[in-house]
Formats: C-alpha cells, structure tokens, sequence
C-alpha cells in the first residue's frame, strides 16, 4: 500500500515552505512518491497532474536539502529519522567537510619567518601593515599569501 498520495505531497510542500525546521517523513518517502508518480503514469491519467507531483517532489526535495545544509553549517544534529535519500546525502556532505577540514589542517596556522633583511613598514596583500623589521627577526604571519610575498620579495625566508 502506497503511503504517499497527491494529497500527501500537497500537505507535505506546505509544511516544509511554512517551517524551518525538517518535518518527520517516512524513511521510504522518496521512493514512495516515486511509485505514485509511476502509478499515475500508469493510469494514463491527465499529464497536468504527472507534472504538478513531480514539481511537488522537486521542490520537497530542494527545501528539504536546504535545511539539511543549514543543519551541518550550524553543527546541529538531526533528531528524527529521516528518508534515508536525506540521510545519505547529510552523511555524503559531513564526510567531505570532515576530510577536507583535515586536509588543510596545517593550512591555517601561522608560518614561522626569519627576516632577510631591514624593512620599513610595508603593506601585505591581504592589506595588513607590518614592520618595520630588522634583519634576524622572527615573525609568524597568518596569511598564506602573505607569506608567500614576503618569501617571493626576498624580504623573509622560512625558519
């Protein structure tokens, strides 16, 4: 027995634009409306209506996944089942943030620098000013690019 009926679908869409929270669906939503959708393919039923439920299931889908990814940037947990299409991509997408937040760990952590050379006060790229600096002086600069045309202009080199 299908769970999932236009009506269903309708109520479904209404709820999820009026809240900002994800509603309970059943586990097997998606594949559910997919039935019923092939179910009213099946019938040969007025294609006004084949549309409009796979319209509906879009855009489910699209406010449903917004919530999702709003979930994660704010570190919330789930606390209800969801379909378990949501909960593959939710674990998909906290995965890769995991893994490239490991990745680049070491990316973010102030660069150790040895003056060359004196400079007066100058300008980095990310607009920050620094110095002046005496030759021998050690520095930690945040910035990867700033590093780099520290490095590149000769004025610094890497401890």
């Amino acid at each position: 027995m299908n769970k999932v009926s236009y009506d269903f679908l309708w109520q479904t869409l209404q709820e999820e634009s009026k809240n900002k929270t994800l509603n309970q669906l059943p586990q097997d939503f998606y594949s559910e409306a997919e039935q019923l959708l092939k179910e009213e393919k099946d019938a040969d039923k007025r294609e006004n209506i084949n549309n409009n439920i796979t319209n509906m299931i879009s855009k489910i889908k699209e406010i449903r996944i917004n919530k999702l990814l709003l979930y994660i940037a704010y570190g919330k947990q789930i606390q209800m089942p969801i379909p378990i299409e949501e909960q593959e991509a939710y674990e998909r997408i906290t995965a890769y943030i995991y893994e490239y937040r490991n990745r680049n760990k070491g990316e973010n952590e102030p660069k150790a620098l040895s003056v060359v050379h004196n400079v007066p006060e100058i300008y980095l790229p990310s607009g920050n000013k620094i110095g002046p600096l005496s030759e021998g002086q050690k520095i930690k600069i945040n910035e990867k690019n700033d590093a780099a045309f520290l490095i590149n202009s000769l004025i610094c080199e890497y401890e």
